[in-house]
This record gives structure tokens, sequence and C-alpha cells, in this order.
């Protein structure tokens, strides 16, 4: 399932939802529009109790990327191809 994050005006991430990892909730970024920080092929790692977005550069990653600011939020974006 594709979903898109909004960060800001004109700043937005299309991902993948990939389920869960431990307590978070991992998403993988298909394409970056105006966030430079992030790139496509990162993971998205959504923590299930504080609901904070942190971008890493792999699933394994000890240290983030770059941590979303906390007025960005999650939208539904419809079913893959493949589904």
């Amino acid at each position: 399932m594709k979903y898109r994050i909004s960060i800001g005006q004109n700043q937005w991430l299309m991902t993948e939802r990939l389920g869960q990892h431990s307590r978070d909730i991992l998403y993988q970024v298909i394409k970056s529009h105006r966030c430079p920080q992030v790139k496509s092929g990162d993971m998205i790692r959504q923590d299930r109790v504080t609901g904070r977005l942190i971008a890493y550069s792999d699933v394994n990653a000890t240290r983030p990327r770059y941590r979303l600011p906390s007025h960005c939020h999650v939208e539904y974006e419809g079913y893959s191809e493949e589904e």
C-alpha cells in the first residue's frame, strides 16, 4: 500500500508500507519531492507509541539520516499495482 507523508508546504514523500519491525511501522521511500534530506530507497520508521517519523538509510541502520518534524502526517494513497 502506498502512503504520502506530508512534511511541509509543497514537501512530501511517497512511500510504501512494508510492515512492522518490533514496535515501529516501516515505510520505504519511493519518491521524495523537495526534501533533499531523504532519498528514494531510504527507510522511514514510525514509532507506534509517540508517532515520530525518522528516516534511516536502511532498515538495519542505527544512526538516523533525518528526523521529520512533529507536524508531519501520513495519508493513505491507495493500493499498489500488485494488489
